[in-house]
C-alpha cells in the first residue's frame, strides 16, 4: 500500500513544529521532529544545535579566517625565506592546533549539553505519576507547583527545586535557561559563541575549546613575532643607518598580515586565556560558573569537591553520561496529538471556571 506525504503542523509545548506526516494516523514519528524546546535537532537527532546559530557561525569565522591567513602568509614566508626545515614544523603544529580547536568547537555546539526532558506528551513514558519523583524526572499529575524537596549528598542537604516551566524536579545543580527553554543538568552558563548552554555533557569540550584556542593564539604570537623579528633584523642589516623604529614601519608595510595577526592573537589571549584559567580553577573546585555567581557554597561545604585531581578526572575525563532526550526514538504521533488536545481542553476549562 502506497501512502502520500504532506507537510503538517502540531502544537508541541506551545510551539509550532513542522514535520512530514504520513496519512496513516498510527505512524510513529521521530521524537526529534517534535522536540519541545529551542534547540534544533538535525540528522535525526544525532546533532543538536542551540538557538544562537548566528553567533555560533561568527565564532567559526573568527577562528577560521585568521587561521587561513596565517597558513597563506606567515607559513609561506618561512617556506620562501627560511627553509622547509623550519616551515614544515611551524605549519604542521599550527594545523594540528587548528583542527583540534575546530573539533572541540563542533562538539561543544552540536551535542546535548545535558537537557532534562520536559513534562510533555513527547516524553510521556518517562513520567512518574507517583508523588515520590526522582530529580530530573516528572510528575504527570502535578497541576500546581509542589513544594521544594531536599536531597542529602555527602552529609550536605541540597534543595531540589521545581521548575514551573518544564514541570519537573531539577537535579541539585540544574538550572532553567530561558534562551534554550529547558533545564540543563550541571548548568554552567549560556554561551552565545557556542550557540548553546554549557552543562554536564559539553563542559569538557568547552574547556578544551577555550584552552586550545589560547594555545593557538600563543603559537600565533610566537610565529608572527618570529617573522616580524627576522624581517626587522634583515632590514637593519641591509641598511646599517636604519634605526629600530624605521625598520618597524618598513616591516608594517612588508608583512601587514602577520603584523595584524600578531596583535589579534594578543587580544584573544587576554580574553579567551583568562576564561580558560578561570574555568580551570572552577574545575579544580568542582564548581560551575552558576554556582560561583549564586555563591552556593560560601556558607557550607561543597559536597561535590573531592580534591583537585579527582575533580579534574570527573569533569574532564570521566565517561560521558548518555543523553536523556532519546531523540532517535519514535513515538506514535496520533496518540500524542489526542492527549495534548485533551490537556489543552482541560486547561481552557480551568481558565473559564476561574473567570466565572
Amino acid at each position: 500500500m502506497v501512502y502520500r506525504y504532506k507537510l503538517s503542523e502540531i502544537m508541541c509545548c506551545g510551539r509550532r513544529r513542522k514535520y512530514r506526516r504520513h496519512h496513516d494516523p498510527d505512524l510513529p514519528v521521530q521524537r526529534a521532529d517534535v522536540y519541545p524546546g529551542n534547540h534544533i535537532p538535525i540528522a535525526k537527532g544525532r546533532l543538536l544545535l542551540g538557538p544562537d546559530v548566528a553567533t555560533y557561525v561568527i565564532a567559526f569565522i573568527l577562528i577560521c579566517v585568521p587561521s587561513i591567513l596565517f597558513f597563506v602568509f606567515t607559513c609561506r614566508y618561512f617556506v620562501q625565506y627560511i627553509g622547509w626545515a623550519v616551515a614544515v614544523p611551524i605549519t604542521l603544529i599550527g594545523f594540528l592546533l587548528f583542527m583540534t580547536d575546530m573539533y572541540c568547537l563542533i562538539r561543544v555546539g552540536t551535542i546535548d549539553p545535558g537537557i532534562l526532558p520536559k513534562n510533555t506528551e513527547c516524553y510521556k513514558e518517562f513520567f512518574d505519576i507517583t508523588e515520590d519523583v526522582e530529580p530530573g524526572y516528572h510528575n504527570q499529575e502535578a497541576l500546581e507547583a509542589p513544594p521544594n524537596k531536599e536531597i542529602e549528598i555527602d552529609g550536605i542537604v541540597l534543595p531540589l527545586k521545581w521548575c514551573s516551566t518544564c514541570k519537573i524536579y531539577r537535579t541539585p545543580r540544574a538550572s532553567h535557561c530561558s534562551r534554550c527553554d529547558c533545564c540543563i543538568e550541571r548548568f554552567d552558563h549560556h554561551c552565545p559563541w557556542t550557540g548553546t548552554c554549557i552543562g554536564q555533557r559539553n563542559h569538557r569540550y568547552f574547556f578544551f575549546f577555550v584552552t586550545i584556542t589560547t594555545l593557538m593564539c600563543l603559537y600565533g604570537v610566537f610565529a608572527c613575532g618570529l617573522q616580524i623579528g627576522i624581517t626587522i633584523n634583515a632590514f637593519m642589516i641591509q641598511d646599517a643607518s636604519l634605526y629600530f623604529g624605521g625598520a618597524f614601519f618598513d616591516v608594517l608595510i612588508s608583512c601587514p598580515v602577520s603584523f595584524v595577526l600578531f596583535f589579534y592573537a594578543l587580544i584573544m589571549i587576554l580574553s579567551v586565556g583568562s576564561l580558560s584559567a578561570y574555568h580551570f580553577y572552577l574545575i579544580t573546585q568542582n564548581q560551575t560558573t552558576y554556582d560561583k555567581i549564586q555563591d552556593k557554597f560560601s556558607h557550607k561545604r561543597n559536597p561535590f569537591n573531592h580534591g583537585a585531581k579527582a575533580n579534574i578526572i570527573e569533569v574532564l575525563f570521566s565517561p560521558l553520561p548518555a543523553s536523556r532526550l532519546c531523540l532517535d526514538q519514535k513515538i506514535v504521533l496520533n496518540e500524542m496529538i489526542q492527549e495534548e488536545a485533551i490537556a489543552e481542553r482541560i486547561t481552557l476549562e480551568h481558565e473559564d471556571a476561574e473567570q466565572e
